[in-house]
């Protein structure tokens, strides 16, 4: 996922902002801006892309999609989706706060009523205050959303522990998706979402690097054990299957890594 650097005390500079309603579904324009464009989706669904990554946007997340880089669309968004859209030229100078593509702001209220005075101020009459005010929301809106995505570590780092903490006390065991999503009361789409902001893995791709890791210190230790114990004692079907991935991972056997 893209992260871009905003100031937070910069003089940026709204160059339009807008409520669109897609009735019949429309395509993202394909296009390469010099502005930042902040979406806050309202109602509906809708697949943007910037350069090769694709966002799926829902109700009451954010985009942003960065200057100077291809965004455009591959297919239509739902009938009736509804959006915020901010088109900002960005201030280069100032403090400097990374914020990652997309945001889940559906907790945080005042992110949608800053995007709505901005909006609505846009299309006010100009008086000689308009653009300060205009620059001050928009940075007061880069640090709400740099709040956004703290929370949002934090839940994930936290998600993250207490999965670890499973693995750790059960080793000789291998969790289901279903089976992690239950002890640690989470959708899998969530459970998925977390890990992949903080470790870059799904939650199963995480366990088994973290087992094979565990089963490689094993091996150091205990060289004469044979594999289908340490298979056994680590939560793989077999020999055959562990051998397979630690391979895949390591890029030798395990019987290479004995000493």
């Amino acid at each position: 996922m893209y992260h871009t650097l905003y100031s937070t005390n910069g003089h940026h500079r709204l160059t339009s902002a807008n409520y669109v309603t897609y009735v019949t579904g429309e395509l993202h324009p394909d296009r390469v801006m010099d502005d930042l464009d902040l979406i806050y989706m309202i109602d509906g669904e809708w697949e943007i892309w910037m350069e090769e990554e694709a966002y799926l946007l829902r109700p009451g997340e954010v985009l942003l999609l960065a200057p100077h880089r291809h965004h455009y669309g591959k297919r239509p968004c739902q009938a009736q989706t509804k959006t915020m859209y901010l088109h900002v030229r960005v201030d280069e100078n100032g403090q400097k706060l990374s914020l990652p593509a997309q945001l889940d702001c559906r907790q945080q209220p005042y992110v949608r009523t800053l995007f709505a005075h901005i909006v609505a101020l846009h299309h006010e009459p100009q008086t000689p205050s308009k653009d300060a005010k205009l620059s001050a929301l928009l940075n007061l809106l880069f640090c709400e959303l740099y709040d956004v995505q703290n929370a949002a570590l934090s839940l994930d780092e936290t998600t993250v522990a207490k999965a670890k903490q499973l693995f750790e006390r059960r080793p000789e065991y291998m969790y289901s998706l279903s089976e992690l999503t239950g002890l640690l009361e989470i959708s899998s789409k969530t459970l998925n979402k977390r890990f992949r902001r903080a470790t870059g893995q799904t939650a199963c791709q995480y366990q088994m690097d973290f087992k094979l890791e565990m089963v490689r210190t094993f091996l150091l230790e205990h060289p004469n054990i044979p594999l289908r114990s340490v298979a056994q004692n680590y939560g793989f079907y077999d020999e055959f299957y562990l051998s397979r991935m630690f391979k895949k991972k390591y890029g030798i056997p395990p019987s290479k890594i004995r000493p």
